[in-house]
């Protein structure tokens, strides 16, 4: 296996969002680099970047923003109601 010890003070994860916040793990403070890997997939989940990426890989008129919208609740309701 790599010796991990100098990666682990160097490496630092960082990850542009588009407001230019940034994803921040520090390997250092982490006790592996499995361990950071997997803080580091935790904090894209919480923050919904996956999602939001995949929001804008094209483009919806708002009038097909709103209709969905509006199917997604009717469905819920109708879930709701049946339960």
């Amino acid at each position: 296996m790599i010796n991990l010890s100098k990666i682990k003070k160097i490496l630092t994860i960082y990850i542009v969002k588009p407001k230019k916040l940034m994803i921040i793990v520090h390997v250092k403070n982490e006790k592996s680099l499995e361990q950071a890997l997997k803080t580091y997939k935790f904090k894209i989940y919480k923050t919904k970047q996956i999602q939001k990426l995949q929001e804008r890989q094209e483009y919806k008129k708002p009038s097909v923003k709103r209709r969905a919208q509006i199917k997604k609740a009717q469905y819920k309701q109708k879930n709701q109601i049946s339960s």
